[in-house]
């Protein structure tokens, strides 16, 4: 399949890893293939389950021709996971779906709308829901972000003091932008996710559709109880997490292929106010 495909619509790469979700996969894979977008091919990486995710994939993908599958002969972790289907990857666009999640009928025609009238952006994300589980206080809770008119250098200084979510990590993408910072490994640490999302920051402009097109579901439990093997967790438990963290952000950043080095100016003096909060 082309990058450019009936009526010329660009391709979308919708990529969803997954690992024993048999319970909640069927919901997240009918509103993916509901979309009004349909100029889409989905590409689910099944990480070595052990329930009957390996089955629910195979009967979507009869019933659905532009689902590609893979299953992973082994247990490969849920980040290298993310990164492999980033890598399978054939459109202009992409994003990540998680396999316990919702997408309204229109989130991928309306983040394609934006991005294709929006060249100077990079990224798209909707307004979404969170709704918690495994909380004594179950709940739904409505996330906006006005992240469209913030320049490189607000967006950066936001992400590595931590005071902004990871919802950009689930907007619509454009691919080469996406590839090209996943072309190192990530961290594996402490606040490793915040890092990449401060390398976005300033490789590429985030837009914000002020419409709450897509529901997350939330485990509230804490994360090393919920992915107690993830390398974040690991990180975590370092008791030199923070500092190795703090160190990391500038030469991350500065050796990035992502980031134009006349953008690479901006790094230096957000990351030293940052240093001395610590």
């Amino acid at each position: 399949m082309n990058e450019k495909g009936s009526n010329e619509m660009p391709l979308v790469s919708v990529g969803l890893p997954t690992r024993n979700r048999a319970e909640l996969l069927p919901r997240a894979l009918e509103s993916l293939l509901g979309q009004t977008y349909r100029n889409i091919e989905y590409i689910i990486s099944d990480n070595a389950s052990t329930d009957a995710t390996p089955d629910i994939i195979h009967s979507f993908a009869l019933k659905d021709s532009r689902i590609r599958s893979i299953r992973q002969e082994r247990d490969i972790n849920g980040m290298e996971n993310h990164e492999f289907v980033l890598r399978e990857a054939r459109g202009k666009y992409f994003m990540w779906a998680n396999d316990d999640d919702w997408w309204s009928p229109r989130f991928v025609e309306k983040l394609v709308d934006v991005l294709e009238k929006n060249p100077e952006y990079g990224v798209a994300m909707s307004h979404y829901r969170k709704r918690f589980i495994n909380d004594s206080n179950p709940r739904t809770e409505r996330v906006a972000h006005e992240y469209t008119n913030l320049s490189h250098h607000e967006l950066y200084w936001k992400y590595i003091r931590g005071r902004v979510t990871a919802v950009f990590f689930f907007g619509l993408y454009r691919t080469e932008v996406l590839k090209k910072i996943f072309r190192r490994k990530p961290p594996s640490f402490f606040n490793g996710l915040m890092l990449t999302l401060a390398e976005v920051a300033l490789a590429t402009r985030c837009y914000s559709v002020p419409e709450v097109l897509h529901e997350q579901l939330q485990d509230a439990r804490i994360h090393i109880i919920r992915h107690p093997a993830h390398p974040y967790t690991i990180g975590e438990l370092d008791p030199f997490a923070v500092t190795r963290y703090t160190l990391m952000i500038p030469l991350w950043l500065m050796t990035s292929s992502a980031i134009p080095l006349v953008r690479k100016r901006l790094i230096f003096f957000p990351w030293v106010r940052r240093a001395w909060l610590y």
